[in-house]
């Protein structure tokens, strides 16, 4: 995403990887016949798409102008460590296993000092690696959220249709804002790669994950 980052603005981006993801894998939910609980589940659809894809695309599509991928990539992966922290004050106490509750306390270090030497070197900006870090809470909500009140759905007719709502939200600012000078063959390619392999590949997993193991292993799959 870095590469399409110069010629693209955020929304642009994100437009791009949301259409193209949506025209992917709603026929296929169709063909599987899962979309009727996804309709009927609309009011939770909604929050789901803002902070599964519409906060945390365009936070991590702008931060990623000022931070490395690497930097970001790592911050995300923080998802598990939030998603424990929510299932908990949604009243799952079993997160707080002892083995659970060493690999949090370990991650929170690293995040600390991850943050303190970037900090501290000023490689990177801090307000860019705050907008990753609330990405990555955003991602964690939204899977613990719709985990507790859509147990069941499915996982490729949930994205395809929270992907067609994100492409509803940002077409107008992808069109006000989509760039006027010829796009580089080797930026059409990477964005085009980008917007296929992400949310398609990625949410085939995650609908595979919730069904074989829960919400757990989706935390691993951002």
């Amino acid at each position: 995403m870095k590469v399409a980052i110069g010629t693209f603005t955020p929304s642009v981006i994100v437009f791009g990887r949301v259409s193209i993801g949506a025209a992917l894998l709603i026929p296929i939910a169709i063909k599987q016949g899962g979309l009727s609980k996804i309709i009927k589940g609309w009011k939770y659809v909604i929050p789901y798409a803002a902070a599964e894809m519409i906060g945390p695309w365009y936070l991590i599509s702008s931060a990623e102008k000022n931070i490395s991928s690497g930097l970001a990539g790592l911050l995300v992966a923080t998802v598990p460590i939030w998603s424990t922290i929510f299932a908990s004050v949604n009243g799952d106490k079993t997160v707080w296993h002892s083995s659970r509750l060493f690999g949090l306390v370990f991650g929170f270090a690293g995040l600390i000092a991850l943050v303190g030497i970037e900090s501290i070197t000023g490689n990177s900006s801090i307000k860019s690696i705050a907008m990753v870090l609330v990405a990555a809470m955003l991602y964690a909500y939204a899977v613990n959220m719709i985990t507790q009140k859509l147990p069941g759905v499915s996982g490729i007719a949930l994205n395809g249709v929270a992907m067609a709502i994100s492409a509803l939200f940002f077409a107008p600012f992808a069109y006000a804002q989509w760039p006027t000078a010829a796009i580089p063959c080797r930026v059409e390619h990477h964005w085009s790669w980008c917007s296929v392999y992400s949310p398609c590949l990625r949410y085939l997993l995650y609908g595979y994950g919730r069904y074989r193991s829960g919400s757990s292993i989706t935390c691993y799959l951002h």
